[in-house]
């Protein structure tokens, strides 16, 4: 792998970090359930249901 290729994907990765907290934050403004984010991610991102539910826990502010 070569210099650009890694920063090229530590970039898209960024973006999709951004983008899977925006979509949690949307969902706790609205009063949604984390549950319901939780299954937004995973069916948005391919993600298996406990690593959804870990950027939840990562992104979920406390009131």
């Amino acid at each position: 792998m070569n210099v650009c290729t890694a920063l090229e994907e530590l970039k898209m990765e960024g973006i999709k970090e951004g983008a899977i907290s925006g979509i949690i934050k949307t969902y706790q403004e609205f009063d949604r359930p984390p549950s319901d984010a939780a299954l937004k991610i995973q069916m948005e991102y391919g993600l298996g249901q406990q690593e959804a539910r870990e950027y939840v826990r990562r992104y979920w502010r406390k009131k």
